[in-house]
């Protein structure tokens, strides 16, 4: 890379200085002593100094744009709720051996040890367990049958099981919205569930889900009841709809199978990295068999979704500031030459009565000129370019009326700020001295 990248730079200097190399071996030195030291330029050659400085503007409004859209959704994204509280709430995956422990009985009584020696802890205000965590991109769908409920023709009637245990929500930090959370009470042969608020409005939306009944496609499983609902949380990513969840009692689930892999969810106020040695030792202590790992954060599982997002954000962002340098350093070099080539007009112009501002809009006025042409053309492309990043953004739309404002205006005065400098040399000059030289 290293090579690569000297390579590059190596044959980046060459290619850039053959122009004016040969440039300079082509001058007419009777033409040079005759100019008397005004020096001459080519018509052709500043016009194509002229629009590499369009086409680095256009370049860079176009880059701008593309980071400002991105940082704008990224901005809308993290305002998402992600309907639980990652605050304090570490994760850890537990695994059981299936070959020790082969029935639901056995999973659910070494799990409810788990949870008792767990919320023992000091510092432990909440635990639970889960087979899937929000954020995790990993998910589960059923079909279901709900009654009273009448679904139109090739419209799917399915909702995404989640098995949790008691305080599991309380743990996560998921709102209670209506009736109650679930018990150690809620066990067969009376099967209860709580779905989130897109599975109460999509099945009950015109009357409370509570009470009402459900069950999966299945013969064999038995009809549930609704006790509950919670606010809906971002399985998959902050960008993406919540999915119609349906929590059920893992140490009464209606599978046929144990739940064997389970999340265990931990809210405290202890430091992860203590709390992590004490969860290890205590489930060594129960079952030298069980594996425990993977310990991360909620905070951290939030941060890592969000974070391609965020990279795409900051790479854009480095290319828009580092066009805008290269078009203001564009600005500034050609603005400085055509100060030094017209120095003698300037001062003409001096001598027959042009004040300074009068002087210092001719150098501006050109420098606008050029940051015009390259917005004109930056615009042009960016309206055509947003919209095939449509699919990258969130909550703004391609073609965002004040994204199309402001960064016009900012490489306006971008062009400003690097014309300045030549404008005010050529404010400076002496018609005395300049009109010594013709």
């Amino acid at each position: 890379m290293l090579a690569f990248v000297l390579g590059c730079a190596l044959l980046s200097t060459l290619l850039f200085g053959v122009a004016p190399a040969f440039t300079g071996a082509g001058v007419d030195l009777n033409d040079a002593l005759r100019s008397g030291g005004r020096g001459t330029t080519s018509g052709g050659r500043h016009g194509f100094r002229s629009v590499l400085v369009v086409v680095q503007v256009a370049l860079s409004l176009i880059l701008l744009t593309g980071a400002a859209l991105l940082g704008k959704s990224f901005l809308h994204l993290l305002n998402v709720n992600p309907g639980f509280q990652p605050e304090h709430v570490l994760t850890a995956t537990v695994n059981i051996p299936g070959l020790k422990y082969r029935t639901v009985e056995q999973t659910a009584a070494f799990h409810q040890t788990l949870l008792e020696r767990t919320l023992a802890m000091p510092g432990v205000q909440a635990a639970g367990l889960t087979d899937i965590l929000p954020l995790s991109g990993d998910d589960s769908r059923m079909g279901v049958v709900v009654e009273g409920f009448e679904p139109r023709k090739g419209e799917p009637v399915r909702m995404h099981p989640r098995l949790v245990s008691t305080g599991y929500l309380d743990a996560m930090g998921i709102r209670l919205l209506q009736g109650r959370m679930l018990t150690d009470a809620d066990i067969h042969p009376k099967r209860v569930a709580i779905v989130n608020e897109v599975a109460a409005k999509l099945y009950w939306p015109d009357s409370s889900p509570l009470g009402k009944r459900f069950r999966f496609n299945n013969d064999t499983v038995d009809w549930m009841e609704v006790v509950g609902v919670v606010g809906s949380v971002h399985n998959d990513a902050l960008d993406r709809e919540s999915t119609a969840d349906v929590y059920l009692p893992s140490r009464d689930t209606p599978y046929p199978f144990p739940m064997n892999g389970a999340n265990l969810v931990v809210r405290s106020n202890v430091a992860e990295g203590s709390l992590a040695t004490s969860i290890r030792t205590m489930v060594a202590s129960m079952d030298r068999s069980v594996a425990v790992s993977g310990f991360r954060s909620m905070e951290s599982q939030l941060a890592e979704s969000v974070a391609p997002k965020r990279f795409n954000v900051v790479l854009l962002g480095l290319f828009a500031a580092m066009a805008v340098l290269l078009a203001a350093a564009g600005l500034y070099g050609v603005l400085a030459y055509l100060v030094n080539q017209r120095t003698s007009e300037i001062g003409i112009r001096m001598a027959l009565g042009a004040g300074k501002r009068e002087v210092l809009g001719l150098i501006l006025g050109r420098a606008l000129l050029l940051a015009c042409a390259g917005i004109v053309l930056g615009t042009a492309v960016s309206l055509a370019a947003t919209q095939a990043m449509s699919k990258l953004l969130f909550g703004v739309a391609p073609r965002d009326p004040m994204t199309f404002v402001i960064i016009p205006l900012f490489l306006a005065g971008v062009t400003l700020l690097a014309s300045y400098v030549p404008a005010y040399r050529a404010t400076r000059v002496d018609p005395l001295t300049a009109l010594r030289m013709e």
